[in-house]
């Protein structure tokens, strides 16, 4: 990843840019769904809508900054300069996930390396400073390498539902998560409001205003993770989950009627607030809602269907936002829809439930 965003940023020309752009967005796409399943499998519990949580907000607090970066380089240095600088903590990452951590005890130990687990757990006991307890003992369901890489075992009776219905949740959520962060810059700086006329298409670079407004917008994000994870903290997953998919519908749904521009630009950000609320709800149940033995492979699934809904989304709002806004509108506000549905069927409460592992 670190090496496709450093090669993007010398290309020669547009097609070697975006072989590299691929191939780094394929990157992501791994290291999100490693990422969560790795930390939760650390954590109790009790604490793992914390840890979905706190990468969430990692993730928004990312944004920002890119954004904030975005407004002080990209009119002085370039763009060649912003995707330099913005690398830069993957090789932080990199460093720590080579030098200070081992693999996930659960993993190891449902795979049948106990004493590899224990090292593990040995390990991570000295890293926090604690002292470890020589007659701790380990035991765990094991299952076999065909069952802990198939997709079988996530489409079997047991964990068929949440499998398809999470898909489903976060594919149209992605659509919509994805087609909205393309479509933001492209409302502030064609002047869009409502779909009472076709945008003008602008060929310019964004204004320091229109990076300001999109920095602010994504603050917001910051501000929606933190709420949904004081909700799943006190209500649960399913009810603020549905209400939020409501909310969210409504607040779509106003982009179609034109006030003024600062309207719309109050309007984003309340649906930016609440999308992170939907977000951060669908990534807290996914890993809750399977074991060790298929938490990987079904996160991996479920990502996957969002990854896809990401480029449905994006492309939609490239191939039809100049010509036909309302129709980018209606699609963002479908896919929104689909989420609210699909949640009302859902009846999969995750909080405090503890799964069959260790």
């Amino acid at each position: 990843m670190m090496l496709a965003a450093i090669s993007g940023a010398t290309s020669p020309n547009k097609w070697v840019f975006l072989g590299t752009r691929l191939l780094t967005g394929a990157c992501i796409g791994i290291n999100q769904s490693c990422i969560v399943c790795y930390g939760i499998e650390f954590a109790q519990s009790k604490y793992r809508a914390f840890c979905v949580t706190l990468s969430a907000v990692s993730k928004c607090i990312g944004s920002v900054v890119v954004s904030g970066i975005a407004f002080v380089v990209l009119d002085t240095l370039g763009w060649r300069w912003l995707l330099i600088i913005v690398t830069m903590p993957t090789y932080v990452s990199a460093l720590a996930l080579i030098l200070a951590f081992p693999e996930s005890p659960r993993f190891l130990c449902v795979t049948g390396q106990q004493e590899k687990a224990m090292l593990a757990v040995k390990f991570m006991t000295k890293l926090n400073g604690k002292k470890f307890d020589e007659n701790l003992k380990m035991s765990c369901f094991e299952d076999t390498a065909e069952d802990l890489g198939s997709y079988s075992a996530i489409l079997n009776a047991e964990h068929r539902k949440p499998t398809i219905a999470l898909s489903i949740m976060y594919f149209n959520n992605n659509f919509f998560r994805y087609g909205f962060l393309v479509i933001l810059p492209l409302m502030f700086s064609s002047g869009f409001c409502g779909v009472s006329e076709t945008p003008e298409h602008k060929c310019q670079l964004l204004s320091q205003g229109d990076l300001l407004k999109i920095t602010v917008t994504n603050i917001a994000g910051v501000f929606g993770v933190v709420v949904a994870f004081a909700l799943a903290q006190q209500i649960g997953r399913l009810l603020p989950l549905r209400v939020s998919s409501g909310i969210l519908l409504i607040g779509v749904a106003s982009f179609f009627i034109c006030i003024n521009h600062t309207t719309t630009f109050v309007i984003a950000t309340v649906v930016k607030i609440v999308e992170s609320v939907v977000n951060t709800k669908i990534w807290i149940m996914m890993p809750e809602s399977f074991p060790t033995n298929v938490r990987s492979i079904a996160t991996g699934f479920v990502n996957g269907w969002g990854k896809m809904g990401a480029v449905f989304g994006t492309g939609c709002v490239c191939w039809f936002f100049y010509s036909c806004p309302y129709l980018v509108l209606g699609l963002l506000f479908l896919s929104t829809l689909i989420v609210l549905v699909t949640v009302i069927i859902y009846d999969k409460e995750t909080k405090d439930i503890i799964l069959k592992e260790i």
